[in-house]
């Protein structure tokens, strides 16, 4: 925060608790996809493209949809249950389930736009090297958060700096902004990008080395780099749905991407379509076998799912509409939800001085503890005597 380092607690964990996967997003789904494959032999995988689905007339559910492989065949698949997690696509609402004869309003479809862009380079760091960096980075040379600043949009600035350890020995460093075009590559170019950050003058001598090194090897450790504009964030809000304004297939559900579109950089996206899966496996776990054709898993799942996902979206919005450049939702302004924007800054810098704040607040993030443990005495207490005294 603000240049300013913040250790993050990770010691006050239960030490028999496994390690979080440092993994790129490809190895997760690639990791995800077949430890599900091993341990359930009623599971296949077909490759191709969702095209629709199919309803009998009159129907209140599905009962499959249509795919096109990639031998470009159309081919139809029954189904009990439809599971939508085709990502940002948002196929259900944006072409599907209009088709399939299922009508609700536009007007639950909920979109802002934050211009967030961000340029990363990756580097491979051979083993003979890993000692070396051992030395420089202070945690060592091990998966996880190398270096993080984040901007404070209190002070104006609208940039961020990641670096990231994962999947054994690649090294990403990610350059972010809102409503800056960024595109810097080489080490050259992330070193005056780095020092010219707010706050710049907190940055750790070790992390600057760390520059130097990766300066000094650049043409060894070849880097490959990618920019990446995420576009519109959105979140559908089926849970408004009530069967007087519209109608859903009674055995579907939307997760993921697929009904809430995130900022990725607050790195929530995964967490949550955990949340998703973790609902739906509570909802379809209560519904007798016996009743399933005729129970409402749709109603009951978005009906469970917006409360607990509610805040992943306000409180990322809140933030992204404290970037000037930020396009709002319709009927809002930058000035929405502000009071959010300035409690979670509040917290952020009483985090700086109180280790126990701070912990409370990652725990909060990283889905670990619930957003009333911002409103215990100790936490609120420290956060208000920090915000009038300072």
């Amino acid at each position: 925060m603000r240049g300013i380092p913040v250790p993050d607690p990770y010691d006050e964990g239960d030490p028999r608790a496994p390690k979080s996967l440092s993994i790129t997003r490809e190895h997760y789904e690639t990791l995800i996809r077949r430890l599900l494959v091993r341990s359930r032999s009623n599971v296949k995988l077909i490759t191709g493209t969702v095209t629709g689905y199919t309803r009998d007339a009159g129907a209140s559910g599905l009962t499959g949809v249509t795919i096109r492989s990639p031998e470009l065949q159309e081919e139809k698949l029954s189904g009990q249950f439809v599971v939508d997690a085709t990502g940002p696509q948002q196929i259900s609402y944006h072409k599907c389930l209009k088709q399939a004869g299922f009508d609700f309003p536009s007007s639950i479809r909920i979109e802002y736009d934050p211009y967030m862009s961000y340029s990363q380079s990756v580097r491979v760091i051979p083993e003979k090297y890993h000692g070396i960096l051992s030395k420089i980075i202070p945690q060592g040379f091990k998966p996880g958060i190398v270096y993080c600043q984040a901007p404070d949009w209190k002070s104006g600035e609208q940039r961020a700096i990641y670096v990231i350890l994962y999947s054994g020995s690649l090294l990403n460093i990610c350059m972010g902004a809102w409503d800056v075009a960024l595109r810097p590559h080489t080490i050259a170019e992330v070193k005056p990008f780095v020092t010219s950050l707010y706050g710049a003058e907190h940055i750790p001598p070790c992390f600057l080395e760390l520059l130097d090194w990766l300066e000094e090897h650049e043409d060894e450790l070849s880097p490959s780099s990618t920019y990446v504009k995420p576009g519109p964030l959105s979140w559908i809000r089926y849970q408004d749905v009530d069967g007087k304004n519209g109608t859903l297939p009674n055995n579907w559900v939307a997760i993921g991407d697929a009904v809430m579109k995130l900022n990725p950089v607050y790195g929530q996206g995964c967490s949550k379509a955990n949340v998703d899966a973790i609902t739906l496996d509570a909802v379809l776990r209560a519904i007798p076998s016996m009743n399933f054709g005729t129970a409402n898993v749709s109603s009951r799942f978005f009906k469970a799912e917006g409360p607990r996902v509610t805040g992943c979206w306000d409180g990322t919005k809140s933030n992204d509409y404290g970037y000037m450049g930020t396009k709002p939702a319709d009927g809002e302004t930058l000035d929405y939800d502000k009071s959010r924007r300035e409690f979670g800054r509040a917290i952020q810098m009483a985090g700086i001085k109180h280790r126990d704040v701070q912990s409370a607040f990652w725990h909060v993030i990283m889905f670990l503890a619930p957003g009333s443990d911002f409103m215990s005495p100790w936490v609120l207490g420290k956060v208000l005597f920090n915000h009038l005294i300072g």
